[in-house]
């Protein structure tokens, strides 16, 4: 049985969670709170070394970073894909998450991290700089 550890207002994990919902997959899930101390636990260190979600376990398998979780969703069960089904799609289909992943992400949590902290007023610049992109 595949367990997703996620947390509340984890974009990586929802993007999990969605890959899940859309493979129709059956799994666990465990909702982690960040202020707990529950990602910092010898134990769950030993599964997620950053201490970070989303994680899954499968057995006694555990694996991190949610496009290569999501990778291995595809490839334990293929019968809906989600990075395509030709040649074409997935090439598309990962231009667009590379397009994300290395454009898009970095200012948008630049911005988000500053207002969920409070700390518009101290990091101005950099939701200014985020602005620009």
């Amino acid at each position: 049985m595949l367990t997703l550890y996620w947390g509340s207002g984890s974009p990586f994990a929802w993007r999990v969670m969605l890959a899940l919902a859309v493979k129709k997959m059956d799994y666990e899930g465990k909702l982690i709170s960040f202020s707990s101390g529950e990602l910092s636990t010898p134990e769950y260190l030993a599964m997620s070394p950053r201490g970070q979600v989303p994680l899954i376990t499968d057995g006694n398998y555990s694996l991190t970073e949610s496009l290569a979780i999501m990778q291995y969703l595809e490839a334990r069960d293929s019968s809906v894909p989600i990075f395509g089904k030709t040649a074409q799609e997935t090439g598309d289909i990962w231009r667009s998450i590379q397009l994300s992943a290395g454009y898009i992400e970095k200012p948008v949590f630049d911005v988000a991290k500053t207002i969920f902290k409070g700390q518009l007023d101290e990091l101005r610049d950099t939701v200014v700089e985020a602005r620009k992109l």
